[in-house]
């Protein structure tokens, strides 16, 4: 299986209030929004946003990139045989944990009596 595109270390989920790099990204894409539109920026702002797209890269959100960026995983082989016990409990939870998550919308939804 070639895991080239996996992270090494799992993802940290925490709100936006707590992490300094979330915070970070909000202000570079206010920042970049900003002169789409043609406003005015600080120099401070404008210095920083140039340092970060010499250093960045972009992804269009496309179909085409998506594919490209994902296509990979059409590539892995399917299992052969039945999957190992604890993965088949694992996949079971998700299983029950989505059913549950999706009734609770369901149960939340506002009435229509338009």
């Amino acid at each position: 299986m070639d895991m080239t595109n996996m992270p090494e270390v799992p993802p940290d989920f925490r709100p936006g209030d707590e992490s300094a790099g979330l915070e970070l990204v909000d202000v570079v894409l206010w920042v970049a929004k900003r002169r789409e539109e043609g406003k005015p920026l600080s120099p401070e702002l404008a210095e920083m946003f140039n340092a970060f797209a010499k250093r960045g890269g972009t992804d269009e959100v496309s179909l085409r990139e998506l594919d490209r960026r994902w296509s990979f995983l059409r590539d892995l082989p399917e299992p052969n045989g039945p999957l190992p016990d604890n993965i088949e409990a694992q996949v079971e939870r998700w299983e029950e944990e989505r059913i549950q998550a999706i009734a609770a919308l369901s149960d939340s939804a506002p009435v229509n009596n338009g």
